[in-house]
C-alpha cells in the first residue's frame, strides 16, 4: 500500500470511458467506504486556495501521476480532472476525487496525451482550478508474429476511440516489409480467394493493422481511425492468413475521446 502525504492509494470504479482509476484517498474516507464530499458552504466562508505546482508524469503505458501542492487550510480533498465534465469529450472524462493527499493516479491509455487540473476542497466550497499539467504515455508495440494483441483498454459504447499507427513490420506472406495500411491494392478475397477464409479480415488490405471490440467484427485502422465504439475489451492484430515467418512491431497510439 502506497502512503501519499497521509493518505493511501484506492481504486475507484468506473470512467465515462470505460476506464479505471487509481485515487489517494484519506485512511478514515477509506475505512468509512465513501468519497470525500463537499459539505454545504457557510455564509460569508471563503473557498479555498487552489493548488499550485501542479505536474503530471507518465509511469507506464496506462498511468499518469498527478501531483501538487497544498497551500489552503481546512482541506478535505482534492478533485482531479482533465477538464471534461463527468461524461464530455465523447467518453474521455477523467476525473479522480481523492482524500487530503498530494498525488493521484490516472488510468488512461498508451500513447494518449493528456492534461490535468486540481481544485481544493473544504466546508467552503471548492477552490479555482490550478493550471493543468499535461504528458503523454509511452505508446504499445504490436507485434505482427502475433494476429491478435490485447491492448488493456475497455472501452464503453458510444466512446470515440482514436488510433493511430506508425512503423513497417515484415510480412512473410508478402515478402516485405509493410506498414500499418498494408498493401491496399490487395485484398485477401480477391487476391487469394482460395484462402481468404484465413484471414480476420477478408475484405480488407492484406497484411493490414486491424482492429476488434470483443468478440465483434474486425475494422480497419491503417495508420489512423477514430471510430465509435460498441462495448468491449480492444484488440489489435494484423490481417494475414498467418502470422509464420513475420517479424517486428507497429507503433500503436490509442486514445479515448478523440485521435491521440
Amino acid at each position: 500500500m502506497l502512503l501519499l502525504a497521509g493518505g493511501v492509494l484506492a481504486a475507484l470504479a468506473g470512467t465515462g470511458a470505460g476506464l479505471w482509476l487509481a485515487a489517494a484517498v484519506s485512511p478514515a474516507a477509506a475505512s468509512a467506504g465513501s468519497s470525500p464530499a463537499v459539505t454545504a458552504k457557510p455564509a460569508g466562508a471563503r473557498p479555498p486556495v487552489a493548488p499550485s505546482d501542479v505536474t503530471a508524469t507518465a509511469l507506464d503505458e496506462y498511468t499518469i501521476r498527478v501531483t501538487w501542492a497544498d497551500h489552503g487550510s481546512g482541506i478535505t480533498g482534492f478533485n482531479v480532472t482533465n477538464g471534461c465534465g463527468t461524461t464530455g469529450c465523447s467518453g474521455g472524462a477523467l476525473n479522480v476525487r481523492t482524500g487530503v493527499a498530494a498525488a493521484a493516479d490516472v488510468r488512461t491509455t498508451p500513447g494518449a496525451y493528456q492534461c490535468f487540473a486540481v481544485q481544493a476542497l473544504s466546508s467552503s466550497g471548492m477552490s479555482a482550478s490550478a493550471s493543468m499539467a499535461c504528458t503523454t504515455t509511452p505508446g504499445m508495440d504490436i507485434p505482427v508474429t502475433r494476429q491478435w494483441t490485447d491492448t488493456g483498454v475497455t472501452v464503453k459504447a458510444g466512446a470515440s476511440v482514436g488510433i493511430s499507427a506508425s512503423g513497417d513490420a515484415y510480412m512473410a506472406a508478402a515478402g516485405s516489409s509493410q506498414p500499418p495500411a498494408g498493401n491496399p491494392a490487395c485484398t485477401p478475397d480477391q487476391d487469394y480467394p482460395a484462402g481468404s477464409a484465413g484471414f480476420p479480415a477478408p475484405r480488407l488490405p492484406c497484411w493490414s493493422l486491424v482492429a476488434r471490440i470483443g468478440d465483434g467484427p474486425p475494422f480497419e485502422v491503417g495508420t489512423s481511425i477514430l471510430v465509435s465504439a460498441t462495448s468491449g475489451r480492444l484488440y489489435l492484430g494484423v490481417n494475414s492468413a498467418s502470422v509464420s515467418g513475420n517479424a517486428g512491431i507497429w507503433m500503436v497510439k490509442i486514445k479515448i475521446g478523440g485521435l491521440p
